[in-house]
């Protein structure tokens, strides 16, 4: 007999893949003289009192044809970014290759401290890196594409015939370079090392861009860093994307002047002290609508187990004192903001027995003066799981990421290394780095952008608004579709652009037609890690800028994607300059019927916490269990283990859900367009909104 079950030991229905258990008359005692082995996989049948089953390790589910199907194995699964990968499944694909005949996945750690995936190959014929690379990204998420390719003539073998994949990652060395006397001494082949290692690519050529090699925001953060530490010259995540070849980066490195101290050349403790501008604006916003949900940032972890109470609490209670911004409430003191850390708090998870229990209900309003801004509750039953709602002002999204992932390793009982940086130097550093003249060009940078300000937009609302612009929000969520991702990354790889360039081209001309607006600005969140080594600083460093897009009917889409490249690495480079600083220079006297300068922003977020594995479960973000909406129409787009998830949040108080749920319809449908006719002119997606019906025949499949 066998049996696909969960992890309570309950037998799936057909199609529904989980652990393989097999028993029976055949069934062997045990493992000889190894009964701590024995005792984890012979386990007592749950439905037939006196009998074992076997836990094979292998992952399968049992077809409508009554045929097993076999989905890898359960010590072959790692996790990557947070999100549980299956080695199987991508040693499959690599098979399927016309030059592979054989594959091996390993993971390890690469150039930059973040796991990755290598590939160890048997092929009959030489075949290029980058476009086999190419082939499975449109196949799979992009943390799953293996960063290296190996070929070997033989696999190294265990005496009983298996692959011997120990063997394999321990003949697998180290390849980052972390000093200078590792790497050439001439700057452009150093930095074309760097590069190769920061993309995971074998080599890369002068001639390239980083955008073109696949490059995001997010890994020319991590190579800027990495160039300031290695080859000892003054780099920003903005250079890199602005530079129209490595040759031409080298070349601006080579006159480059050494980088400045970095954050924390002090080691400042996180004591009293001044809020950062981004804590600044929250705790105002907080204190003006006291009973608002909007910058509280809830979460989910869903368990098949519930996870050890006391465990987790423990665990809970070192990233407390890992992170004293945890235990952080904030006030005023002579006019000024102020973050208060060093309290003693009892880290408590309150348990819930009602299995009724909701995110929702659990998201109430914080009181910044109050500590902790954070609550947790863990939901038992048959469906367990971890409710964890944060506020905004202790941190953004990639902090969150690396706050579960310490969680997670600190529960399973790892040891960590203490934080380089505390939030402390990352404030300290961008008061010294923005400050003179250096603030006062990023400040003309921004008013000569925006100044005079665009007219409001006339978004197409189902009512108008009386009185005060309120917080009261509902979400639309919709999938982008990996198809149609992989199409679209194709594109803007072929024009140097970024996926969140193409992504807000898209929105651009979507609202551009809502609104018959051609004047537009947008709200954007820029990571605003441009410190070296900030990558891992647990805290708020996410700042808002404002993305200015004047467009004709007769630009193509593919001009529109550049327009936004240009305008994106442009704001890259002045993005430290406060936000509130801004809003107040250029509205001193505001509506308050709608935000001082835009109406909709758009973020694309890159942090992989949705859906990433951790405690023992999967994490979800959930902004619909806030109920609650900053702007008129806030689009949100995640790069979630399957592909591009969207949340599309909106005021209620002027518009209905099925109006916001034909914008998605109308948002894909703009996407296709430009997808299956890059040069032509935006104008087809200017008319009227029931053109959109008519068009083209894209084969996806969504």
């Amino acid at each position: 007999m066998h049996s696909s079950v969960n992890a309570h030991r309950r037998i799936l229905p057909d199609g529904i893949i989980g652990e393989l258990y097999v028993g029976g008359d055949g069934l062997g005692l045990g493992y000889f003289q190894r009964p701590a082995l024995t005792e984890a996989a012979f386990v007592a049948h749950p439905y037939e009192p006196g009998e074992r089953l076997y836990r094979t390790g292998d992952y399968a589910c049992v077809g409508r044809d009554q045929m097993l199907y076999f989905h890898g194995r359960r010590d072959h699964q790692v996790k990557i970014r947070g999100h549980r990968v299956e080695l199987g499944e991508i040693e499959s694909l690599l098979v399927q290759y016309p030059a592979v005949s054989g594959a091996v996945v390993l993971p390890r750690t690469d150039a930059v401290g973040e796991p990755a995936l290598i590939a160890y190959l048997l092929v009959d014929r030489a075949f290029d890196d980058d476009a086999l690379r190419a082939w499975l990204r449109a196949q799979l998420p992009a943390a799953f594409v293996p960063v290296r390719f190996e070929c070997l003539d033989v696999f190294p073998v265990t005496p009983n015939g298996k692959v011997d994949r120990a063997a394999l990652a321990a003949a697998d060395g180290p390849t980052a370079h972390g000093t200078d006397m590792s790497l050439p001494r001439d700057i452009g082949e150093a930095l074309a090392i760097l590069v190769a290692e920061t993309l995971g690519l074998s080599k890369v050529a002068p001639g390239g861009s980083f955008i073109g090699l696949g490059g995001s925001s997010l890994a020319a953060a991590r190579l800027a860093w990495r160039i300031e530490t290695v080859l000892r010259r003054r780099c920003s995540a903005s250079m890199i994307l602005a530079a129209p070849s490595l040759a031409t980066l080298a070349e601006t490195l080579r006159h480059a002047l050494p980088p400045k101290g970095g954050p924390g050349a002090n080691a400042l403790p996180l004591t009293d002290r001044p809020a950062s501008p981004q804590q600044r604006s929250l705790y105002v916003e907080q204190l003006k609508s006291p009973a608002s949900t909007a910058y509280n940032l809830p979460m989910v972890v869903e368990f098949e187990k519930a996870p050890d109470l006391t465990r987790l609490r423990d665990a809970l209670a070192q990233l407390v004192a890992r992170h004293p911004m945890l235990a952080a409430s904030f006030d005023v003191a002579d006019g000024m903001v102020m973050q208060r850390v060093g309290h003693e708090l009892p880290i408590g998870i309150e348990v819930s027995r009602d299995p009724a229990t909701n995110l929702s209900a659990h998201v109430r309003p914080f009181d910044p003066g109050v500590a902790p801004l954070w609550r947790a509750v863990l939901v038992d039953g048959e469906r367990p799981r971890l409710l964890f709602d944060i506020h905004h002002i202790l941190c953004d999204g990639h902090a969150l990421r690396n706050l579960f992932d310490e969680w997670d390793r600190i529960y399973r009982g790892m040891q960590l290394e203490k934080p380089a940086l505390s939030y402390a130097d990352y404030v300290e550093w961008l008061a010294g780095s923005l400050s003179g003249a250096r603030k006062e060009q990023q400040r003309a940078f921004w008013l000569d952008a925006l100044q005079p300000l665009a007219p409001a937009i006339a978004l197409p609302t189902d009512r108008s608004r009386e009185g005060p612009r309120a917080d009261r929000g509902g979400h639309v969520l919709f999938e982008i579709g990996a198809e149609r991702a992989a199409a679209l990354s194709a594109l803007v790889r072929g024009l140097d652009a970024t996926l969140f360039q193409g992504l807000i081209a898209a929105y651009v001309i979507w609202l551009s037609r809502s609104t018959a607006s051609r004047d537009m600005v947008i709200g954007v969140p820029f990571l605003g890690r441009q410190a070296p080594g900030s990558d891992h600083v647990f805290g708020i460093c996410v700042n808002t800028v404002c993305l200015r897009f004047e467009l004709s009917a007769d630009d193509t889409f593919e001009q529109v994607i550049r327009h936004a490249a240009a305008r994106s690495v442009a704001a890259s480079e002045h993005q430290d300059y406060p936000f509130d600083e801004l809003v107040r220079e250029l509205v001193p006297t505001p509506d308050y019927r709608r935000h001082p300068i835009f109406d909709t922003m758009f973020a694309f977020q890159e942090t992989g916490l949705t859906g990433m594995s951790a405690l023992g479960g999967t994490v979800h973000w959930v902004p619909a269990a806030t109920e609650a909406t900053l702007f008129d129409l806030n689009l949100q787009i995640e790069c979630g283990p399957k592909g591009l998830l969207a949340t599309w949040g909106f005021a209620r108080d002027v518009f209905d859900r099925s109006t916001v749920e034909g914008f998605a319809e109308e948002y894909l449908g703009v996407l296709d367009t430009m997808i299956s006719t890059p040069a032509g002119a935006i104008a087809q997606c200017l008319e009227d909104r029931g053109t959109l019906a008519n068009l083209p025949d894209v084969a996806f499949s969504f």
